[in-house]
């Protein structure tokens, strides 16, 4: 099975299990591991001060699966929600996505999402 990593230093994917050579000839902003590619998302809207996002986030479904790999993962930012999407189960990834998006609406009448 193939797992790559992203290095951060150099702007090209290199081996992940031993770290030699180029493997790709432009840069990629994706992660790939046994052949599914990984979106990344910036979820941004203006933040009121003082937001608690504890409400939104008891919502959200389980992030791993039954066969216990990550779904999809998230972080709560300055400018929003980052959003990682490990295309696992589109279903869960995307509801968890909705409501994230739904979320935003609540505080902001413009929304941008944005493809990593």
């Amino acid at each position: 099975m193939e797992t790559w990593r992203k290095t951060f230093k150099v702007k090209n994917i290199t081996c992940g299990c031993c770290g030699r050579g180029s493997l790709a000839a432009k840069p990629s902003r994706y992660l790939r591991k046994n052949n599914k590619m990984k979106f990344e998302y910036k979820i941004k809207f203006e933040m009121p001060k003082g937001y608690d996002p504890y409400n939104v986030l008891r919502k959200l479904p389980s992030p791993i699966s039954p066969k216990m790999t990550e779904i999809y993962n998230y972080s709560v930012q300055s400018y929003g929600f980052y959003f990682l999407d490990n295309r696992v189960d589109q279903r869960t990834a995307g509801h968890a996505m909705k409501l994230l998006v739904d979320e935003c609406f609540k505080y902001s009448k413009t929304v941008k999402i944005e493809k990593l």
